[in-house]
């Protein structure tokens, strides 16, 4: 709230703790202390902290503590964990369905034999296509498809599948920069500047 700009910190209304571990009680008064140093605005209450409750993650930081699978594997499905990657969270109904295993992976090394590959969304889709093929990536989705593999792409994983990423304004790097996808779809993608409709 302090480093808020003030038009911005007058659209917030009021706070939630979040994932708070133990008793309330234990914050005492600090829920007025927050209020008095947040220019007024209240605390609406406090979620606990609940296990195993299935919503999505706030960060990719979850992905470094994967959860294995109960009982037999019968769906593998590998996912690339691009430097930048985004919507993680769109896979977890897939990890949720009995015998399937979503693996995050970051080297073509870890591959191993999936029956899908996904290339998830990217905040920065042109960077994240560039250490695909610098890592090696490029053949070692090529060699899946051959292999009669499913390649999946979301998003900005999708625009990495297609011929060509085009950046005529400089919205994710030097202004008219062109990138050449990975080839296994008819399709170019040029970003636009954001418009105010």
């Amino acid at each position: 709230m302090l480093l808020l700009e003030p038009q911005e910190r007058a659209q917030i209304h009021a706070f939630i703790i979040n994932k708070f571990r133990g008793d309330p009680a234990l914050l005492g008064d600090a829920l007025e202390q927050l209020r008095a140093r947040a220019f007024g605005v209240p605390t609406l209450g406090v979620v606990p902290y609940v296990a195993n409750l299935r919503i999505a993650e706030e960060d990719a930081v979850a992905l470094e503590h994967e959860v294995k699978p109960e009982g037999e594997v019968e769906v593998d499905i590998a996912v690339v964990q691009l430097p930048h990657i985004a919507n993680f969270d769109d896979f977890d109904a897939l990890n949720a369905e009995s015998g399937v295993r979503v693996r995050y992976v970051s080297d073509p090394q870890e591959i191993g034999n999936p029956q899908a590959l996904i290339l998830p969304g990217s905040k920065t889709t042109i960077a994240d296509l560039q250490w695909l093929k610098q890592r090696g990536w490029e053949e070692a989705i090529v060699r899946l498809r051959q292999e009669g593999k499913q390649i999946v792409g979301v998003c900005g994983g999708y625009q990495m599948l297609g011929t060509d990423l085009v950046d005529p304004h400089g919205v994710e790097g030097e202004p008219g920069s062109r990138s050449c996808g990975l080839d296994l779809l008819p399709l170019e993608t040029e970003f636009a500047r954001k418009t105010n409709a």
